[in-house]
């Protein structure tokens, strides 16, 4: 635990963890800090340092943490696709977040949470059939994420597809 081992940047960045369960985002944010003053170049608290600090609705400094992740690991799935996350739910900004997500995909094509977020982006920039299109293909990777089919039902009822979006 932290107790134990005060100077564990991961012990830091999973006490972050539990309490941004908790909905305590301000003890959150400081374990991710303490976890980032114990490793600057611990990806995972920056990423969940970001997550943070857009919940706190400081978007901002969460893109800062964001763009941060990406600089100390380029290769990082996870931090390309909650980067996106944070451009298109929180700053409108979804032609760049769609950029974010296919970097992510491109990374890690097995990563249906980016694939879920994609789907979100085009459908915020009207393209409704891309959106299913990519969808589909988050189905086929891991067919039975609830999740999953009930974006595809979305979806399909924001295309005027009401009888499928039932059946999805």
């Amino acid at each position: 635990g932290v107790e134990i081992e005060p100077r564990n940047a991961a012990a830091h960045n999973n006490r972050a963890i539990v309490l941004y369960s908790l909905r305590r985002l301000e003890e959150a944010l400081a374990a991710c800090d303490r976890a980032i003053e114990i490793d600057s170049r611990y990806v995972l608290s920056f990423i969940n340092r970001g997550t943070v600090l857009g919940d706190l609705g400081r978007f901002a400094e969460a893109l800062a943490a964001c763009d941060r992740a990406i600089e100390i690991a380029p290769r990082d799935a996870l931090a390309h696709n909650n980067r996106g996350a944070m451009l298109c739910d929180n700053l409108s900004r979804p032609s760049e977040a769609l950029a974010e997500f296919d970097r992510a995909i491109e990374l890690d094509p097995r990563f249906t949470d980016a694939r879920h977020n994609r789907s979100f982006a085009l459908r915020r920039l009207g393209r409704m059939e891309e959106a299913l299109a990519e969808l589909d293909r988050a189905t086929e990777i891991d067919p039975p994420a609830a999740r999953t089919h009930q974006f595809r039902g979305d979806a399909l009822r924001d295309l005027g597809r009401f009888e499928e979006a039932l059946a999805a």
